[in-house]
């Protein structure tokens, strides 16, 4: 559906992206996590068609599609883009936001497509309540309504979960992901948040400085990173050197980053106060209670490492630890 084909960009001899280069099928959701700074939100402004790229270009369908500077008004009417701060109407409703994306169409049409959308995005309730009173995620599902109302091809979203609690945001990612299936969409999305980006995406990429560092499912840029960037940057990471890993585990690691280092995330680490096969004695030097579960830190000789368990333990408590089988 859409391509992307060694796109740069510098501003004030700063290079903010370096010839990233990816593809996005229909229907398919592919993220992009990373820092503040990295690239992210300019990537998705040149894919929308609102800045030019210093280089490589954008093909829709396999066709090329123009840059910024050389439309009349910036933008793309296959590819829509639904920014941060949502650009609603405040003073209107919800209804009223929608319409008014439809606004060069019948008024029939646009009344139907409007309560399509609004039945599409889970609003019937917010339907007809101003965008001012919204929660964050009515004003989120809104922005798409409108992003979506003339039936894009592409949808982009920058940072879609910024402003939303937690019981809101995992609903999101559920419209999100079943309005991009069943409109058969290609979707791109930008995040900050290792959650969110693992959770909503067919396919995670890691921007750094610029730079696509690593394109691939979300279970391999976890499980599998390329380096301790994206070790670390996708949540909690044990970094061992391989000779301190080979004497707690008992075995060598099964992979080596390029900083020659092996990882271990706190989840495949195994704790318990009875002693087990290749188990290693270890003392609790914290416990973090993080409601569903226990973050643990150990030290074992001069080694601290993260733990996460659902048991209950307790500080300065002697344990045993090991990797999971």
């Amino acid at each position: 559906m859409l391509k992307i084909q060694s796109v740069s960009k510098k501003f004030d001899n700063n290079e903010v992206l370096s010839g990233i280069t990816f593809e996005v099928g229909r229907g398919e959701i592919v993220g992009f996590l990373g820092e503040s700074g990295s690239g992210k939100t300019t990537l998705l402004k040149i894919i929308a068609g609102l800045i030019d790229p210093d280089s490589g270009q954008i093909l829709l369908k396999n066709k090329t599609i123009e840059t910024a500077s050389q439309k009349l008004i910036p933008g793309h009417t296959a590819i829509k883009i639904v920014h941060q701060e949502y650009n609603l109407y405040p003073q209107l409703t919800v209804f009223e936001n929608i319409v008014y994306m439809l606004r060069f169409y019948e008024k029939a049409y646009q009344k139907s497509r409007t309560i399509e959308l609004i039945e599409l995005c889970h609003l019937t309730e917010a339907a007809y309540r101003p965008a001012k009173l919204l929660s964050g995620g009515e004003k989120q599902r809104t922005a798409i309504a409108c992003a979506i109302a003339e039936k894009p091809q592409v949808l982009l979203l920058d940072e879609p979960f910024a402003h939303i609690d937690l019981p809101n945001r995992n609903r999101l990612i559920q419209t999100i992901q079943k309005l991009v299936k069943q409109l058969k969409m290609a979707c791109i999305f930008v995040t900050h948040d290792s959650i969110e980006a693992l959770a909503l995406s067919d396919r995670l990429g890691v921007i750094r400085n610029g730079n696509l560092e690593q394109l691939d499912s979300p279970a391999t840029i976890y499980n599998c990173p390329q380096n301790t960037y994206i070790a670390e940057l996708t949540g909690e990471v044990n970094l061992l050197k391989p000779i301190i890993y080979e004497q707690i585990f008992g075995e060598k690691p099964v992979a080596i980053l390029p900083e020659k280092v092996s990882m271990i995330r706190p989840e495949e680490i195994k704790i318990s106060n009875n002693q087990f096969s290749n188990a290693v004695k270890a003392i609790i030097q914290q416990v973090i209670f993080c409601g569903s579960y226990f973050k643990i830190q150990v030290q074992i000789d001069k080694q601290k490492l993260w733990v996460v368990t659902d048991d209950k333990f307790v500080s300065h408590e002697s344990v045993f630890i090991g990797k999971k089988a």
